[in-house]
């Protein structure tokens, strides 16, 4: 994932984000490229204070997953929070981390009673000292197309983490019909938010929903990088 700023600011999820810093994650620089990806992820779960394998809970929520709902600051180091490390192709419901095959990425498996609906948000803090007027966002949808039923995964973002924007050009849905011969098929999203105005030390939310569409039976793998 990639975030910029000038006064625009383009994030960009790729393939790994994993941090220690205590609190959400910081935008430092303005007009200028920061780059978010899973590489040291190991699907070890969350951690407000994590450690190696873990992402930092002060800057994930996620919610909908049947071992309850991790929110901001909180614990997950295991069940639904923690399934590991995987290259596709599993059963059990929860998160992973998912070998797409370009490295490493934030990845779900979505079952009867986990992510169905669900949602994964991001929080992020202007600390560049100056105000943030536009936010560019890219990221990569991963599929492992294996089951036949499909499932969402739509963005929407807000400054206060209840109300959101949601951005229906963003929407995706996984196909329906499984593949013969699954393998992991990316999908880019780019779009530029523009009016944030968001102040130094002000935080701003980003949010990845997700729910079953159509369909029957199991659900594919899909993942965030």
């Amino acid at each position: 994932m990639q975030l910029s700023l000038s006064k625009l600011i383009v994030l960009t999820l790729t393939c790994t984000l994993f941090t220690y810093v205590q609190g959400q994650y910081e935008i430092e620089n303005i007009n200028q490229t920061q780059i978010i990806d899973f590489d040291g992820f190991t699907g070890s779960g969350f951690s407000a204070t994590p450690d190696a394998g873990q992402l930092n809970s002060n800057e994930w929520e996620v919610l909908g997953a049947s071992d309850g709902d991790l929110l901001f600051g909180g614990e997950g180091t295991s069940g639904d929070f923690a399934r590991g490390f995987s290259s596709g192709s599993v059963g059990t419901g929860g998160i992973y981390s998912f070998d797409n095959g370009s490295g490493a990425s934030l990845g779900f498996q979505p079952g009867a009673s986990d992510f169905t609906p669900g949602s994964f948000t991001l929080a992020i803090e202007n600390t560049t000292g100056e105000l943030i007027e536009d936010l560019e966002i890219d990221y990569e949808i991963w599929v492992y197309n294996d089951q036949g039923r499909s499932t969402s995964f739509n963005f929407e973002h807000g400054a206060d983490n209840v109300s959101f924007v949601q951005e229906s050009s963003l929407d995706f849905v996984s196909p329906e019909a499984s593949d013969v011969e699954p393998i992991w098929n990316k999908t880019s999203r780019s779009i530029t938010i523009s009016g944030v105005d968001l102040n130094d030390g002000e935080v701003y939310y980003l949010k990845w929903t997700t729910n079953d569409v159509g369909g029957s039976g199991s659900r594919d793998e899909l993942a965030l990088d």
